[in-house]
């Protein structure tokens, strides 16, 4: 069963804001970031970076780049897309 947004468990940013990090059986993972400094509106919208090795990776079929101001399901989207990576 793929894991959604719901699955995600936020803590406490170091710099401002709130951060989840879940990691996928392939060997990626998600990194969701919600404050003010980040590309989020810090209520409804987020920033995600496609993660690999727990390490930023931008070179996969899901984004080459952050992206920013998600909403929780084109998270959830984005998720389901980075566990079918192989």
């Amino acid at each position: 069963m793929k894991k959604t947004f719901a699955d995600l468990k936020f803590k406490k940013h170091p710099k401002s804001g709130k951060q989840a990090v879940m990691k996928f059986n392939n060997g990626y993972g998600i990194s969701v970031l919600s404050g003010p400094t980040f590309r989020s509106d810090g209520k409804n919208t987020y920033e995600i970076a496609v993660l690999y090795n727990n390490e930023p990776t931008y070179n996969t079929p899901v984004s080459d780049s952050v992206l920013g101001w998600q909403t929780a399901e084109q998270v959830t989207e984005i998720m389901s897309r980075i566990q079918d990576l192989k």
